[in-house]
This record gives C-alpha cells, structure tokens and sequence, in this order.
C-alpha cells in the first residue's frame, strides 16, 4: 500500500508538471527568438511525454517507477546532478532570481542611511515660502494640506502623536529667504532620453539643496526657539515647500521636486500643470504636475521619518551599491515613480516604516549597553 501510495503522488506531481510547463510554453514561447527555440522544443518534447505518460497510466506498474522519475521535470533522473536539462537550469535560475528578488523588495526591503528615530511627539513644520500670488498654493487641487496629514498619520504608532503646523510666507516680505533662494538658484543644461530614442539638451533651473539646508535650518532654529517648545521626547521634521511662478520649472538637485536631507525636507511647486518627465512607462512618458508636489513631498517626508526608500530601490549585499529594478515600481503610491496621479500608500510600506524604526532602537540600545560597559 505505501508503494501504490508513492506511485499515486508521483502522479499527481506529473498533473502539476503538466500544468507549469503549459504556463511556461504560453509564457514564454510565444514567437520565441532563435536563442530559445531550442529551450521551447525541449520543452514541448517533455511536455508530450509527460502527456502521453499520464494518458495511458491510470495505474502504475512497478517497472514504471524509473520512467515516471526520469520523466519529472523538477525532480529530474536517477543521475541528476550529471544529466541535468538545459531547462531545468534555466528555470531553476529563474525561479532563485525571483525568490531573492522578492525577499529583498517585499519580506526584508532596504532602508535609507539615514536615521529613524522614535519620538513619542512629533511636529511636522510645513513652510510654505512663495514669490508669487498667481495661485495659492495650498489649495486642495495644488498642495492638498489635509491629504498630507492623512496620509503621514498612517505612521504614527499606537503611543505617538503627530502635530501639524503651518508656516506661511512672501519672499516679498521675507528678505532673509529671499537672498537663500538667490544664492542656492542654479542653472544647467540636462540631456534627457525620449521615449523615441532622441537625446536631447534641455535647460533647467534647480536649488541646490546643500546651499538652501543651511540658511533653511537657521530659519527653523530661529522659530523654535521662538515658540518656547521644549518637550521631552520630542522630534522636528521642517518641510520646505517654495511655490514658484518664473518662465522654466524650478527643482531640487536638477532632477527631483522633493528631497530628504538629514535635517529636513526640501520641496518646490511650479506653475506647470503637464511637464514631460525624463521616465516613461510601457513606451510613454509620464507626465508630472509640477503645480501639486504631494506625492514628491509625502515620499521625502516618509523617507526622512522612517528611512523607506522608493519602491524600485534596494541594497545589492554582493557589489555593496543601491540597485534598481523597476519592475517593483508599481501602484499609486508616493513611492512609486511609474505612476504620477494618485497618493495613497499601502500597509506595506507602513509596516516597513515601524520596521525601520524598532531597527534604529535596537540599534541605539546596543550602542548605550556597549557604552555602559
């Protein structure tokens, strides 16, 4: 009975072979190039075996045993190591490739280098400097305020609190952030890839967020020590939103509408609603709203909170560098450079936030107990 028991699983096993290798052909067959017909062949081979075996086979007999090992696609022969398929080292390394993949971006993703601390209060100071009054630039369709405080609150742990505090000002009025603004103003010329192969050298005028932290971070000292808040456990997060409205888009280090500095978030809004960014997607550019910053301003906030990066970066341990691997820039969220429109994170990337932050107190626990020592 345990015989006829084994014989029946085998069986089954080959039903379930039979089944992958149909999504595999499916997959990957359909009008394969030179350098995989071999690879389909050999499996469509396997796959009529497999077929011609399990139709004629309702019972096995004994001396079947050998055919029906010699048969199975993942297992392989009797003298596997020495015999192995073309296939199954293809498949197999595929399989390894997606499993690591996975491990990497989903179970255990990478953090940032910056720190992310626990505080049991934490203040969200939104500066909102503009030089303009063409828009206002709080507005639900611009900078939608209420949103940002809702979609942050997901990060608040169950014995936190979250505070929200708004700063409004004119450069016109402001000559202090009118003259870091001047000074931290630069201009380049950026050769951008199109979707249709061209290069082609555009202009572009950027802050250079290294010059603007330090007149930014005199700013915010300046107003804490003004409102008299010296609460323990505490922990400042300054956002700077500058609302532009000049002839060509502003940005922060050539590229990026939003960054996260280790003292604070640096974020500009300009007046175009349709620019063409320099990423595309399934062969079409995607389009930025350079006049709502939110998603920008959410993923550096997150970023600089909690040290989550965006969905298509991680650590590669065996060259000791960021990778990409843009096939996880997926869905709505902030983290997401693939999709341009909605702002809405995930449970995921919560659950990495609170990761990252019991990974930073354990981190500060050991370095107090060595230090007591």
């Amino acid at each position: 009975k345990i015989h006829r028991d084994l014989r029946e699983h085998g069986l089954e096993k080959l039903q379930d072979e039979k089944k992958l290798l149909l999504v595999f052909l499916s997959q990957q067959c359909r009008g394969a190039h030179n350098e995989q017909a071999d690879t389909c062949k050999e499996l469509r081979h396997k796959l009529s075996a497999v077929e011609a075996f399990v139709k004629t086979h309702t019972r096995i007999d004994t001396s079947d045993e050998e055919t029906l090992q010699h048969l199975s696609l993942v297992t392989g022969g009797p003298h596997e190591g020495a015999n192995i398929s073309l296939v199954q080292h293809s498949m197999f390394a595929k399989l390894g490739g997606i499993i690591q993949s996975t491990q990497r971006q989903l179970i255990t993703p990478s953090a940032s280098a910056l720190p992310a601390p626990y505080a049991a209060n934490v203040y969200f100071h939104v500066y909102i400097i503009a030089n303009h009054e063409t828009y206002k630039p709080d507005a639900k369709q611009h900078f939608d305020y209420s949103k940002f405080q809702q979609e942050m609150e997901q990060f608040r742990l169950p014995r936190q609190v979250f505070h929200f505090v708004q700063h409004k000002y004119s450069m016109a009025e402001d000559h202090a952030l009118a003259v870091a603004y001047a000074n931290a103003l630069r201009s380049a010329v950026v050769a951008t890839l199109k979707v249709d192969g061209r290069f082609v050298a555009t202009k572009r005028m950027y802050l250079d967020s290294q010059i603007l932290q330090k007149h930014l971070q005199l700013l915010h000292d300046h107003l804490s020590s003004e409102s008299g808040d010296e609460s323990v456990n505490k922990r400042d997060i300054p956002i700077f939103l500058f609302s532009m409205d000049v002839p060509l888009p502003v940005f922060i280090d050539k590229h990026y509408q939003a960054r996260a500095l280790d003292d604070m978030v640096i974020a500009v809004q300009s007046d175009e609603e349709e620019w063409e960014s320099h990423l595309s997607c399934n062969g079409k550019a995607i389009v930025w709203n350079l006049r709502n910053p939110l998603r920008s301003v959410l993923a550096a906030t997150v970023h600089h909170l909690a040290g989550v990066l965006p969905m298509h970066l991680s650590y590669d341990e065996a060259h000791g560098k960021v990778s990409q691997d843009w096939l996880w820039s997926v869905g709505c969220s902030p983290l997401s450079h693939t999709a341009s429109r909605l702002a809405n994170f995930s449970l995921f990337h919560v659950d990495a936030a609170h990761r990252n932050m019991i990974a930073d107190l354990l981190s500060q626990s050991l370095l107090v107990a060595h230090q007591r020592g």
